[in-house]
């Protein structure tokens, strides 16, 4: 008999061990950040090197020249500036659980108009929420905007007028945003805002995610905005090595064209047969300081009109010198 009761507690034991191995792997996958839909979002708060937190991007149009032309692209007022209201506050923890389906808020519509006697065109507004480095409950990061966004001073064409929808994203001092363009029906991969003021936003087809729009800016990583800078401004390069920093070789890069010495339109090869992946990047430095950031949009090659139209857009926020 002593027997028989030794033998059932070993069986108890082993049980009990298994179901809490069981309970702890569980936990662990339910609670990893990493395993996210979007393999190839930027990380933006950890950048070493000039490839390093980039995403990638995409839209709709017929074909066209790489290249795009800075007089294709329109003059912007900064909207920027924008007063957002606190209606939601979520915790570090909460934000890890949000729906992916729940990253794009309605937020309304988004006017823009051409010249004071072009007609006005009402596009969707879509606000992305985007988790937060760095966190002050002082002053809780928002979605929506608080005000109306001023007219943006950007014509779309009219073929293209019902596909898009305007994507604004806070920046984290519910001042300042991030405004891309891409179809109305795309989801948000991620939205990302770093401690060092550095972003990343990647939006994606929901049917095709090799169609993408992917946005990023090196914020006040200076050990990311030098090499990036050399590495997508040749002419850049030599002076990113006197900062003490050697850019890394773009391989897939296919074309270049100098918009002004502050933008740069390129292509790059894409890793699937049909696309086309074409990109803007925009730099300022010196002073001690500088600015990188850029944006990419992959489609198929037959889209390639709807592309520069929303990569023209990025050319119009950022326009530098034109000399």
């Amino acid at each position: 008999m002593g027997a028989t009761i030794w033998r059932h507690s070993l069986i108890i034991i082993a049980v009990s061990i298994i179901a809490i191995g069981s309970l702890g792997c569980e936990g662990k996958r339910a609670a990893d950040p990493s395993q996210t839909s979007a393999p190839n979002a930027a990380q933006p708060t950890a950048v070493s090197s000039s490839e390093k937190a980039m995403p990638s991007a995409a839209t709709t149009s017929p074909p066209a020249s790489p290249q795009l032309s800075p007089s294709n692209s329109t003059e912007l007022k900064a909207i920027q500036e924008l007063e957002v209201q606190s209606d939601l506050q979520l915790s570090e923890d909460t934000r890890n659980k949000v729906d992916k389906q729940q990253l794009a808020v309605d937020c309304g519509k988004l006017a823009f108009r051409k010249g004071e006697k072009a007609a006005e065109v009402q596009l969707p507004l879509i606000c992305i929420r985007a988790s937060y480095g760095a966190d002050d409950p002082s002053h809780p990061t928002t979605v929506t905007p608080k005000m109306p966004l001023k007219t943006v001073s950007y014509s779309t064409p009219s073929a293209l007028q019902e596909q898009l929808a305007a994507y604004w994203m806070n920046l984290g001092d519910n001042v300042n945003g991030v405004l891309l363009l891409a179809p109305k029906d795309w989801k948000v991969a991620s939205g990302e805002v770093g401690a060092n003021g550095s972003s990343a936003i990647r939006l994606e087809s929901p049917d095709d995610p090799e169609q993408f729009i992917a946005y990023m800016d090196s914020g006040g990583c200076q050990g990311c905005i030098t090499p990036n800078i050399g590495a997508y401004f040749p002419k850049l390069r030599d002076w990113s090595e006197e900062q003490g920093f050697t850019p890394d070789s773009i391989a897939d890069m296919k074309q270049q064209s100098l918009l002004n010495p502050n933008l740069m339109a390129y292509s790059k090869k894409p890793k699937v047969d049909g696309y086309e992946l074409n990109g803007v990047a925009y730099q300022e430095h010196g002073g001690g300081g500088g600015i990188f950031r850029k944006q990419e949009v992959q489609l198929p090659a037959a889209k390639h009109g709807s592309a520069q139209v929303m990569l023209n857009l990025f050319i119009a926020l950022n326009r530098g010198s034109e000399h």
